[in-house]
């Protein structure tokens, strides 16, 4: 649940907006867009790589991924898996990169491919001579070899490709008990990203929509900047419908009042009671609910669901406002 807060106050209703919670889904899109995404270590971080399983560590070494295995006693035949997310709603169709062996060679390498469904599909890879480095392009096609280990039903590869969840490295090390490194560097992912919700970077924010408004579909650092300066990160920007690039475009909750009887809007003259009245900018395609409280300490209440946007600005008389007040209003998008 995201959160954002102001404070207003009417002194002839002692109404007070609270807060605005901001929860919505996305707009789909039948559109395919390409997938060119390379993975460098040139900042740093492991650029969400981890270890899975095994004895030893990825570190970031001299702007590359660096996998070290730890000496031994007596010789393991160990492995180490490394493994990287991949993001929903893409279609990856070739995978490149650069392997190096430091010292000595592996005995085995396997890039693995896992899906949602839980199989593992993998390859083995040739590794060049020590000290050098191998580029590898390997095409994410059924042809290549790829294989769950005994059998290869082919209409099971084609539906695993399309829910994968993450990217795997497999190296067996070699036989003798010294430290061991392997570096990886250039990985580079080509593909297709399958329609407007496609989410490469897994930030929460459409690839289709980044698109749109000139942000990053391959990097998570942008869900949290606000180049509007208007107070919203552009992840919530997506979350509301507004622009990223226009601080006059954001979520917001305005209070004023309603006199009764006539329904006259604004600012009640005399002391006299009035019904608060709210309005806020609304998308097309969102559906907003509303909370009330006369007391923080005690939460809120629903006030009010499914309130279908009414661009570009919505508007709420709050009838069952009977008392005093204090009044608490907190706006969320469905």
């Amino acid at each position: 649940m995201i959160m954002r807060t102001a404070a207003w106050k009417a002194d002839c209703c002692r109404l007070i907006l609270a807060g605005l919670v901001l929860l919505v889904t996305g707009v789909a899109s039948a559109s395919t867009m390409p997938l060119d995404s390379v993975d460098t270590w040139e900042q740093p971080g492991t650029a969400g790589w981890g270890v899975q399983s095994g004895q030893g560590i990825v570190t970031n070494t001299g702007g590359v991924l660096s996998i070290e295995l730890p000496a031994e006693g007596v010789p393991s035949g160990g492995s180490l898996t490394l493994e990287r997310s991949i993001g929903t709603g893409v279609l990856v169709t070739n995978i490149a990169f650069r392997f190096r062996a430091v010292r000595v060679k592996p005995s085995r390498v396997w890039l693995r491919l896992r899906a949602d469904s839980g199989a593992v599909w993998y390859v083995p890879l040739s590794v060049s001579a020590v000290g050098e480095w191998a580029t590898v392009g390997m095409p994410v096609a059924y042809e290549q070899g790829w294989t769950l280990g005994a059998e290869r039903p082919e209409a099971q590869f084609s539906s695993d490709m399309e829910r994968l969840v993450s990217v795997e490295f497999c190296v067996l090390r070699h036989g003798d008990t010294d430290a061991q490194t392997y570096e990886i560097d250039n990985l580079h992912f080509e593909g297709v990203r399958l329609g407007y919700d496609a989410d490469w970077d897994m930030d929460g924010m459409a690839d289709g929509w980044e698109d749109e408004h000139g942000l990053d579909p391959y990097s998570a650092a942008d869900a949290l900047e606000d180049p509007d300066a208007d107070g919203m990160p552009n992840y919530q920007e997506w979350f509301a419908g507004t622009r990223p690039h226009d601080r006059t475009s954001l979520l917001s909750l305005d209070i004023g009042v309603s006199l009764t009887p006539g329904d006259i809007e604004g600012q009640s003259a005399g002391g006299a009671r009035g019904v608060p009245v709210l309005w806020w900018p609304s998308v097309s395609g969102r559906t907003y609910r509303l909370w009330r409280s006369t007391n923080l300490f005690n939460g809120f209440s629903p006030l009010a669901s499914g309130i279908e946007a009414s661009p570009d600005r919505n508007r709420f008389r709050d009838d069952s406002a009977t008392g005093t007040g204090p009044y608490f209003y907190r706006l969320e998008v469905e």
